[in-house]
């Protein structure tokens, strides 16, 4: 029996998806995002996805990776469709009816060896009747345990010459404060242990000078980690997923002798 389904067009939105944590209209960038590398995920109402395609030309690609997306859906409701792409919007004709709900998350594309590779981040509902969970992609990284150790957000972004540059300066800043608290206390230690007023005088003004040097030490570790701080909290990196898994959704639910709306509470 064939599948009949009342919609024909297969709505797909060419711009990235505002979420709850991605800004509208985020700068793009050269950094590859994240998920360029593969990614899926399957989400109660949807699937989340990676297609990617070449060609000569950067549209051609990228209709060529929004055409896959329908395809899996044929492969998958056992049918044969044609896909084909007009003023944006995924067409999808044959001799059964067939409804696509899906959207574009977000893109990347590079020109490689004289073709253009375009990746796309796509949610599919698994029916056209459900809702899309939040899901959206950010420059912006969450507060995390990384971002009070110096260095290690940086790293989590992929900035590694900063990262290394702030875990080798506070390494350094501490190991002076310890080096020269130690050599302090040695030569307070050898004050009281001389009773040449020469002697004396020389050890105090050795222990002051380290002080000295173990106070900048304090000074400049104190600063590299604020620096740290305020950097993986202002510091934008590569585009990353963000999905919100706490989510209440409502789906039509249809079964033998039974239909109505399932509430769904995802954790």
């Amino acid at each position: 029996m064939k599948l009949k389904l009342y919609v024909l067009l297969a709505a797909i939105n060419l711009l990235c998806v505002p979420s709850l944590y991605a800004q509208k209209d985020s700068p793009k960038t050269d950094i590859p995002p994240t998920w360029t590398d593969g990614y899926y995920r399957e989400l109660p109402n949807s699937y989340v996805e990676v297609v990617s395609a070449s060609a000569s030309d950067r549209m051609a690609a990228r209709e060529k990776a929004l055409r896959m997306v329908v395809e899996r859906r044929n492969m998958a409701a056992g049918g044969r469709f044609e896909v084909r792409v007009m003023d944006g919007d995924v067409i999808v004709s044959g001799n059964e009816n067939l409804t696509v709900k899906a959207r574009v998350v977000d893109e990347y594309a590079r020109l490689e060896s004289g073709e253009w590779l375009v990746s796309l981040l796509v949610q599919t509902c698994k029916n056209p009747m459900y809702t899309y969970e939040t899901v959206g992609v950010s420059d912006r990284y969450p507060l995390t345990v990384k971002s009070f150790v110096p260095g290690m957000m940086q790293l989590e972004k992929g900035q590694t010459t900063k990262g290394l540059v702030m875990i080798g300066a506070e390494v350094a800043m501490v190991g002076g404060i310890v080096a020269f608290e130690a050599l302090r206390s040695s030569y307070v230690a050898k004050i009281n242990s001389t009773h040449s007023a020469s002697a004396r005088v020389g050890f105090t003004s050795s222990a002051n000078r380290c002080s000295s040097v173990r106070n900048v030490c304090i000074a400049g570790a104190a600063a590299v980690y604020l620096w740290s701080f305020v950097d993986a909290i202002a510091s934008k990196g590569p585009r990353h997923l963000m999905i919100a898994d706490a989510e209440l959704t409502i789906a039509p639910q249809f079964g033998v002798g039974y239909s109505g709306l399932a509430l769904n509470m995802n954790f």
